[in-house]
């Protein structure tokens, strides 16, 4: 069976467990791509009822459940796929088994509940990447893997690089500065009265 793409989302309740969370999908998928996405506050429940299609009410329980804020967003491949079926809200259907069983121990660490969204079959990856990235799926098949291990390691990294491109970008100006010709000017013209300065 040829490699499977699939999303997993952790929501803001989740994201104190977002270390651990990215460490087991990297020993378990190649890493693939990791967002931080924000959506408006004020949009928040009207997003969810667009990502997940079902109604108002439903998703601003969601919403408090999982939390309003920014969220963290994971695209794998698993290389070797497995189906068997698995329990849905709309009943039992075929599920890839490594996305779906992750998906399901990723919630007991983050305490239980829907704080962790993952596709588990290929429609569903294909819908969640068009909403969150505006591509197809079949972008991300052939894209490297992320080099990265954590959501921490690449702050640090951006942290890291921050201080040293401002650096780079002061000495560029200063030289850019220094190598601008100057433009003052250069002809003096006298006054034609008496006692008057030169301009």
């Amino acid at each position: 069976m040829a490699a499977d793409v699939h999303v997993f989302i952790l929501w803001s309740r989740a994201q104190p467990h977002a270390d651990r969370i990215v460490a087991d999908l990297r020993q378990k998928f190649e890493l693939l791509d990791a967002r931080r996405v924000t959506w408006p506050t004020r949009r928040f429940a009207e997003n969810l009822q667009r990502f997940y299609g079902f109604g108002l009410a439903e998703s601003v329980d969601k919403a408090f459940e999982s939390g309003s804020g920014p969220f963290l967003v994971y695209v794998v491949r698993d290389p070797a796929p497995s189906y068997e079926p698995r329990a849905h809200s709309s009943g039992m259907r075929p599920a890839n088994v490594k996305a779906y069983d992750s998906k399901q121990l990723y919630r007991e660490w983050a305490g239980g509940g829907f704080c962790v969204h993952a596709t588990t079959d290929v429609a569903e990856a294909e819908r969640d990447v068009a909403l969150l990235f505006q591509r197809p799926l079949r972008s991300f098949v052939e894209t490297p893997s992320v080099g990265c291990s954590s959501r921490r390691a690449i702050e640090r990294r951006l942290s890291v690089r921050a201080p040293l491109l401002a650096r780079l970008a002061r000495r560029l100006l200063f030289r850019a500065r220094l190598e601008r010709p100057r433009n003052r000017a250069t002809i003096r013209e006298t006054s034609p009265r008496r006692g008057d300065e030169s301009s």
